[in-house]
């Protein structure tokens, strides 16, 4: 899945390889929702490279087919489930975004945790962490050339600020990040798109003087 990433969908084509990705990420998001984490910044970077080759709207079909045949495989994997007790099968699958959980394992919420008696506004942890998630997906669609060889580490950083464990969700991430580092060197995304920054008027350049005779 995440082994030579950015040739997804090379020449506006999935290809045998950029389907048994799709199907691979499609098949972690139904086993693991750490996955689920991982699959919009994956999302992002292919976007990033096709685009950088392609342009806007064929880069956009084949991130549609990719995401369509992931989102497939998810569905072929739950249907199942689903037709048992849909109610019970959805309320599981939110339940990681939806329970109150209790503090445990490492980063900011070892404040409440070792340094104050508790608190009765631990949800704001969480608000934290979605937050940064959100900050991040948003970083690496700027700077996707400079980010991208972080793309399978990136999601991880947002659990520092939840209540939930930082580093079981590190060692899950950790085959990821390995296959990713060994395959996908800087070189792949030196063409990536990113979206231009506007400068603000204060660093635009100012006309030289002209004198007047």
């Amino acid at each position: 899945m995440t082994v030579y990433w950015p040739t997804t969908g090379a020449g506006g084509r999935l290809g045998q390889s950029g389907v048994l990705r799709a199907v691979c990420l499609g098949a972690a998001c139904a086993a693991q929702q750490l996955a689920w984490f991982f699959a919009p910044f994956l999302l992002i970077g292919l976007y990033a490279v096709r685009r950088g080759e392609l342009g806007a709207r064929p880069a956009a079909a084949v991130l549609a087919r990719f995401a369509g045949v992931a989102a497939l495989a998810w569905a072929a994997i739950n249907a199942y489930f689903a037709a048992q007790g849909f109610s019970d099968w959805l309320h599981g699958l939110l339940l990681p975004l939806t329970q109150k959980a209790i503090l445990h394992g490492q980063g900011l919420m070892g404040i409440s945790y070792y340094f104050t008696d508790g608190s009765s506004r631990l949800d704001y942890y969480s608000y934290a962490s979605e937050l940064l998630l959100i900050g991040l997906l948003a970083a690496t669609l700027l700077f996707a050339r400079r980010l991208g060889t972080a793309l399978t580490v990136l999601p991880w950083l947002s659990f520092y600020l939840a209540t939930r464990s930082q580093d079981g969700y590190f060692l899950m991430m950790t085959p990821l990040w390995l296959a990713a580092a060994a395959t996908v060197p800087s070189s792949a995304l030196a063409h990536a798109w990113q979206p231009g920054i506007p400068a603000s008027p204060a660093a635009q350049p100012k006309p030289p003087w002209r004198r007047h005779w």
